[in-house]
């Protein structure tokens, strides 16, 4: 009986461990694309960006996707790689607003995604 109290103990601690873990890296890397994203917006409200700065991050949300691989869903993954897609095109052609838009709703995307991976009890159950 103790032996199976303790392996409970044991095990709800290690979930609990694994989702601190898990929200706290998450966060980690989707802060960092904000930071990015906010830079390439403030590039496109000053109509300064280029294509190459698209480019740019979209390598680094090529890294970063390999690793959140693991954490979050192959749909939300690919909605990202859509989204800064169009960004490219909209840059290359000079069509600011476009480009202002499509931003707006990357980094709304960044501030909702890693929402979904907190503990609470909806989540639950």
């Amino acid at each position: 009986m103790v032996k199976t109290i303790i392996s409970i103990v044991v095990v709800a601690c290690l979930v609990i461990t694994g989702a601190i873990f898990e929200a706290t890296v998450i966060n980690g890397q989707f802060k960092e694309f904000e930071a990015e994203l906010n830079v390439l917006y403030e590039l496109t409200e000053n109509e300064s960006a280029t294509e190459e700065d698209v480019y740019a991050l979209q390598e680094n949300w090529q890294r970063k996707k390999d690793f959140l691989h693991a954490f979050i869903s192959h749909n939300e993954i690919r909605e990202f790689d859509l989204w800064i897609a169009d960004m490219v095109t909209y840059v290359r052609e000079k069509e600011w607003t476009d480009a202002t838009s499509k931003l707006e709703v990357l980094i709304s995307l960044t501030r909702q995604a890693p929402r979904s991976f907190i503990m609470n009890f909806a989540s639950v159950f």
